[in-house]
C-alpha cells in the first residue's frame, strides 16, 4: 500500500505464489520504497515475514514506531501523504484497500480534514444514500 503496488510480483500466478512462499518481496518502484522512512520499511518487512511466528500480532504492529510517529503527526508530510497518493493509484479495489483507506481516514486525519472530506462526500452523494453510485461520480 505504501508504494502503490503489491509486494509480491511475477510474470504468472505461479511465479507470484512462489515469491509469496519464499517471502521474496519485489519492490516494483525502488525509488518510492527508498523514499519511505526506515520505520515504514521495517514495519512492512516485519508484517510480510514468511514465518508466522516471527510476524508481529496486530497489537504489536500497532505499537510499532511507524504507527506511533504517524499518530503523533510526525509523518504528515512524508509516508502518509505519499501512501494515500499511492493507495489512490493502486489498481486493485480489494477489501484490504478499502479497510486501509478507512483506517487512514479515521486515524490519521485531523478533525478539520475529516469534516472537509465529509462535506465533499455529501456534495457527491446526491441521493443521500451514504454510498456513491457511478452516476453520482
Amino acid at each position: 500500500m505504501l508504494v502503490g503496488s503489491l509486494p509480491f510480483n511475477g510474470p504468472s500466478n505461479e511465479a507470484v505464489i512462489a515469491a509469496i512462499k519464499k517471502g521474496k518481496i519485489i519492490h516494483s518502484n525502488e525509488m518510492i520504497w527508498n523514499s519511505l522512512t526506515a520505520e515504514a520499511r521495517d514495519l512492512v518487512e516485519l508484517l510480510l515475514n514468511v514465518n508466522p511466528q516471527k510476524r508481529p500480532s496486530a497489537q504489536e504492529a500497532l505499537e510499532h514506531p511507524w504507527f506511533r510517529m504517524a499518530i503523533e503527526g510526525g509523518l504528515k508530510d512524508r509516508d502518509l501523504s505519499s501512501a494515500l497518493d499511492n493507495l489512490k493509484k493502486f489498481t486493485g479495489y480489494s477489501k484490504i484497500k478499502q479497510a486501509m483507506l478507512g483506517f487512514f481516514v479515521q486515524n490519521m486525519l485531523s478533525q478539520q480534514e475529516l469534516n472537509h472530506l465529509a462535506q465533499q462526500f455529501k456534495e457527491f452523494d446526491k441521493d443521500g444514500s451514504g454510498a456513491l453510485s457511478p452516476q453520482e461520480l
